[in-house]
C-alpha cells in the first residue's frame, strides 16, 4: 500500500511540475477552454502572464481575431461577426481593412467609409475618398484623372496633363469653374503681396493696389478702367459745375505708374465768342485746365483726354500731368510739369466745367478713368 501511495504521489508532484509551471505550460497541452458559468474569468495577470499561444479561432466578444483555418499565410486577421471584412496585419508588410473576397482596401472612420484604395464595384476608379455620409469628395479613375468635389489645402500642388476646378465640361491645362455672387466664391483670387525682385516672364502678381503681368522681362501694369458713366451730365453754369467723379483710393498710387480720364461729349453756344473752361483736380488741386475754342456751334462733339504719371509718393507726392481737348472748330492743350498730392490719402478727380457767358450748354456723354503702366 505504501508502494501505491508513494507511486501516486510521484505522479502527482510529476504533474504539477510538468502542468502547473508557467514556463514550461505553453507547449505541454491542447485543449477547449470554456467558463463553467456565466461568471467572468480574468486570464493570467501582469505578474504571471501566459506565453506563445497559438489558436485555429480565436474570438473576442462578437469579434474574430483569428481565422486561419478560413484564410492562409503568415498573417494576423480582425474578422466582423460575419466573416465579410478583415483587418490583415502580414509579415510581409501587407497592411489593410480589406473586404473578403474582392480584395479591395478600405479606410474607415466613424463607420464610414473615407477612402477604398481599389476602387468602386463598378471598376471604374482606382482610389475613391469618401465624406463621412458615404459621398464621393475624390476620386482616381482608371485613366489617372484625380477629380476633387470639395477644397484643396496645402502649400504645393503639382498636377501633370489637364486640371480642373468645379463641374466643368471645357478642357484646358487649367480649367476653372465660373464664380458666385456670394463673398469669397470667385473662381480665382490673388493675396497681396511684395513684387518680384526680379520680373520674371510669364509671371501675374497682385501688390494689393493692382494686377502686374511680365509678358517678357518687362513688369507691366493691367490697365483697369474704372468710374465709368452711364448717364448724361450737363451744365450751363459760369461757375465750376461738376460733371464726372473718380475715385483713387489711398496708397493706390505707385511710382511710374500712368492715370488716364477720357471723356466726350456735345456742346452748344450762343454766340462766337463763348468758351467753355474744363478743370480737373484732384481734390483741391488742379491739375490741368483746359478751353473750348471759340465758335458758334450748335450740339457739336467735343472730347478730351488727361493723363498724369506718378513721381513721387507719399504725404509729400508728386505728379506730372497734361490734357488735351478736341472740339469741331478747334483744339488746345495744357501741361502742368510737376504737381503735389498727398498719395496716402484718397483722392477724388473730378472734372468741372464753366461758361464764359449765360445760354451755352455742354453735356458729358462718356467718361471713364483708367491705370497703364
Amino acid at each position: 500500500m505504501k508502494n501505491v501511495l508513494l507511486v501516486l504521489c510521484c505522479i502527482l508532484l510529476i504533474g504539477i511540475s510538468v502542468g502547473c509551471t508557467q514556463e514550461d505550460a505553453e507547449n505541454v497541452w491542447t485543449h477547449n477552454i470554456y467558463p463553467s458559468t456565466n461568471n467572468t474569468y480574468t486570464v493570467g495577470s501582469p505578474a504571471l502572464q501566459y506565453q506563445n499561444g497559438y489558436f485555429v479561432n480565436l474570438s473576442v466578444g462578437n469579434t474574430i481575431i483569428t481565422n486561419f483555418s478560413a484564410i492562409s499565410g503568415n498573417c494576423i486577421y480582425i474578422w466582423d461577426a460575419d466573416n465579410s471584412d478583415y483587418f490583415s496585419l502580414c509579415h510581409d508588410g501587407g497592411v489593410g481593412i480589406i473586404e473578403n473576397p474582392t480584395g479591395d482596401i478600405y479606410v474607415r472612420g466613424d463607420d464610414n467609409v473615407v477612402a477604398d484604395l481599389t476602387g468602386d464595384s463598378a471598376g471604374m476608379y482606382e482610389f475613391q475618398v469618401e465624406n463621412s455620409g458615404n459621398t464621393e469628395v475624390a476620386s482616381i479613375d482608371t485613366a489617372g484623372n484625380l477629380d476633387v468635389i470639395g477644397n484643396i489645402s496645402g502649400k504645393n500642388l503639382a498636377v501633370s496633363g489637364l486640371a480642373t476646378v468645379g463641374n466643368v465640361t471645357t478642357k484646358a491645362l487649367l480649367t476653372l469653374a465660373s464664380g458666385n455672387i456670394s463673398a469669397g466664391l470667385a473662381p480665382l483670387v490673388f493675396t497681396a503681396g511684395p513684387l518680384l525682385t526680379v520680373p520674371v516672364a510669364g509671371a501675374m502678381e497682385f501688390d494689393g493696389t493692382g494686377i502686374y503681368l511680365t509678358p517678357t522681362n518687362h513688369r507691366r501694369f493691367i490697365s483697369l478702367a474704372s468710374d465709368s458713366m452711364i448717364a448724361t451730365t450737363n451744365t450751363a453754369a459760369l461757375i465750376d459745375t461738376q460733371l464726372w467723379q473718380g475715385i483713387i483710393n489711398a496708397n493706390e498710387l505707385r511710382v511710374n505708374r500712368v492715370y488716364v480720364i477720357k471723356g466726350c461729349g456735345l456742346y452748344t453756344t450762343h454766340d462766337a465768342n463763348d468758351r467753355c473752361t474744363i478743370n480737373m483736380t484732384v481734390d483741391s488741386t488742379n491739375v490741368v485746365s483746359i478751353q473750348t475754342a471759340a465758335g458758334l456751334v450748335t450740339n457739336q462733339s467735343w472730347s478730351f483726354e488727361v493723363y498724369f504719371t506718378v513721381r513721387a509718393i507719399g504725404a509729400t507726392g508728386i505728379i506730372s500731368s497734361h490734357g488735351d481737348i478736341e472740339t469741331t472748330t478747334a483744339s488746345s492743350c495744357t501741361t502742368w510739369e510737376t504737381i503735389s498730392m498727398n498719395t496716402s490719402a484718397i483722392n477724388y478727380i473730378t472734372l468741372n466745367a464753366k461758361w464764359s457767358d449765360t445760354l451755352n450748354s455742354i453735356k458729358l456723354t462718356q467718361c471713364w478713368l483708367a491705370t497703364a503702366d
